[in-house]
């Protein structure tokens, strides 16, 4: 009954969609709506495989999570009930101390030939992976005090881990290190009348003597209880210090147990370790369950470690781990002995690599369309043939739910290209719920979503859209085949510089380069929307970067006939280059004075611009521009009298004095 109870209360609501798709549905209650509960769904991708049946799965926020598949014709699946139960005792457990000293289950759920465990993922791998070496007497000591935290843990409830090795304790932190005990799959109670532990199981090297027989041979139905997990404690702490274990062979183990031979030290003396360490592993292994210590943090005081002539004290236990860190993992080898097996060493098993999760992805070829299938097409169909930007969600959910994948490429476009484009931000939401793809393109424009959406020109359905998208993890700065960004296609596509905002907010890059080189503050002058390069200006956009001509942010002002001089200023302020050259060798004053702009020139000269044009008619429009300038200041042209200015100025150009008579 309590099995029953146990795999009730970790079935998870999950539907295997494909090989490496599966959907997971919560429902919590609505904040918005008292009473009423919101549906939420969670997309799992395949990642990464660890062996066989074991693989990394991840979700659209980058959440890992490890599956384990147990064949439905499994003769262990009779068994899964039992460790379902361990693994509801112990969670249980753990949520009353408040610690996380065991690999979290967070549940099951059943496929078409399999019964899938899903685990938490522990990036560093299993403790014989992420220190290959033999590891000093502090950290050994340090995960010593972790293991018998955890052990005192189970033995009070009961339970007999009975598979405690290097690939069951997994390290969720380097430094400090920090650990926590994996696989419950031959875990078992002896409590409450339950069956006393008698199968001879576990891992050849770290089995007790009397789950081999070598205790109480005259007893034909021998047991054992909790010790065995302190013997297996004491063949780990020899093998973290040692990289050996301290009986490699049935006939090393036999004598010891019986007398024959004394506590087998070589390795550890060899390796420099302490007399105190050396006495504390023998106790471990004393060939007596009754002669173990029972598991506790206390034991390790008697563990005392000298450097330098002081002893260290005792450790404090680390597992009170921070509650926003959870990492991932599960042993990937799991070596049982069972009933009919003799104690004879495998050769090693070289350890999985096991990848970062900034590391893990699914490679596609970008060229290669996957297959669609019914659903696919039909919500690729719906959404095609619905262009509103008010469309609800209810016409996509059942489509979806029979598995119709968001993501897939159909004339170069999937779902929520589609309905970023011309959709509704309802549709949006419900297809990146979904798992749709953000960073998938279309084809050949190479557009992604956030692209698309600028289309609708919207400006509210389009921030709605944004926030979506950029929520799950959309490339800001992803370039079409134009080199255009989303940044560059708002400027063109909106009146209002608040997608601009928005973007900038979210780290958009202000140095892409799109048609002709622009960058998103030369776009907006190109096209004189003047308001938004004052915006991008604000943002920190780069003033001195070139198109494919060689030209400035500043050159492209001053070539436009609606670009003011306030945004000149504003682009000098920012730190514009005066003197920088284009290709043609031709600085912004030539620009300015080429084109007449008399207020320009002067601003350019008052920031210290280069007076040496290269050209014999500009440089004769610049004097006369200067001696213009000159004669204003000197307040020798009366207001007004146009014609008498002119005057003055071709007489003091012709070096004439203006009261000489004719």
């Amino acid at each position: 009954m309590r099995d029953q109870e146990s795999a009730e209360r970790f079935k998870l609501n999950v539907t295997v969609l494909s090989e490496d798709r599966s959907r997971e549905v919560h429902f919590r209650p609505d904040p918005h709506q008292p009473g009423k509960q919101s549906r939420e769904v969670i997309m799992w991708h395949r990642t990464l495989k660890l062996a066989d049946n074991v693989h990394v799965y991840e979700s659209p926020v980058g959440e890992l999570r490890v599956v384990k598949q147990v064949s439905k014709k499994d003769s262990r699946l009779a068994k899964s009930a039992s460790e379902l139960d361990v693994l509801g005792q112990v969670s249980s457990s753990m949520e009353l101390q408040d610690k996380q000293l065991f690999v979290h289950f967070h549940g099951w759920f059943p496929s078409t030939d399999y019964i899938c465990l899903m685990m938490e993922y522990c990036t560093f791998g299993d403790i014989s992976e992420c220190f290959p070496s033999p590891l000093p007497e502090v950290e050994t000591r340090c995960i010593c005090e972790q293991l018998l935290e955890s052990l005192a843990v189970l033995h009070g409830l009961g339970i007999t881990h009975r598979d405690i090795k290097p690939q069951n304790v997994l390290v969720v932190q380097r430094d400090p290190i920090r650990v926590k005990i994996a696989d419950f799959g031959i875990s078992k109670r002896a409590l409450e009348g339950q069956t006393e532990l008698r199968t001879q199981i576990g891992t050849q090297g770290y089995m007790a003597p009397e789950i081999l027989g070598l205790v109480d041979e005259a007893k034909e139905d021998s047991t054992y209880t909790c010790a065995v997990d302190i013997w297996s404690l004491g063949c780990l702490l020899f093998y973290l210090l040692t990289k050996q274990t301290p009986f490699s062979e049935y006939e090393s183990l036999r004598d010891y147990v019986k007398g024959y031979t004394t506590f087998p030290d070589t390795h550890l003396i060899e390796n420099s370790t302490s007399p105190s360490v050396q006495n504390f592993i023998n106790r471990l292994l004393a060939p007596s369950p009754e002669d173990r210590p029972e598991a506790s943090v206390d034991l390790v005081v008697d563990w005392v470690i000298e450097q330098d002539g002081i002893s260290l004290p005792k450790l404090t236990s680390t597992m009170e781990a921070p509650k926003d860190m959870e990492t991932h993992h599960y042993e990937a080898q799991n070596t049982i002995v069972d009933d009919q097996a003799s104690f004879v060493s495998d050769p090693p098993v070289p350890p999985v690599a096991v990848q970062p999760p900034g590391d893990l992805a699914v490679i596609r070829d970008p060229d290669v369309e996957e297959e669609m299938n019914f659903y696919s097409y039909e919500l690729w169909h719906v959404i095609k043939s619905t262009k509103s930007k008010t469309a609800g969600a209810n016409r996509l959910l059942p489509i979806l739910d029979q598995g119709a994948n968001p993501s897939i490429l159909h004339e170069g476009y999937n779902a929520l290209h589609l309905s970023a484009e011309y959709g509704s931000a309802e549709w949006v939401e419900l297809l990146l719920t979904y798992a749709a793809d953000v960073k998938k393109c279309t084809r050949p424009r190479r557009e992604t979503a956030l692209h698309l959406a600028t289309c609708q020109r919207d400006l509210e359905t389009y921030l709605e859209k944004f926030v979506l998208l950029q929520s799950h993890g959309v490339e800001l700065d992803a370039q079409n085949n134009d080199g255009d960004t989303a940044l560059h296609l708002v400027i063109a596509r909106f009146g209002s510089i608040k997608p601009i905002e928005a973007l900038l907010a979210a780290g958009a890059s202000t140095e892409k380069k799109g048609r002709r080189g622009h960058t998103p503050l030369m776009y907006a002058i190109y096209l004189d929307r003047e308001e938004k390069a004052l915006a991008l200006l604000k943002g920190g956009a780069n003033v001195n970067c070139e198109d494919e001509n060689g030209r400035t942010p500043l050159q492209l002002a001053i070539a436009s006939d609606r670009i003011g001089i306030g945004l000149i200023r504003q682009i000098i302020s920012a730190g514009a280059d005066i003197n920088k050259a284009d290709e043609d060798g031709h600085m912004p004053l030539y620009h300015a004075v080429q084109l007449k702009k008399r207020d320009i020139v002067y601003l350019l000269l008052d920031h210290d611009a280069t007076c040496e044009l290269g050209d014999s008619r500009l440089q004769r429009s610049l004097t006369q521009m200067q001696m213009w300038r000159r004669l204003s200041q000197q307040n020798e042209v009366p207001r007004g009298d146009t014609e008498h200015a002119i005057n003055v100025f071709q007489w003091n150009f012709l070096g004439l004095s203006h009261n000489e008579p004719d």
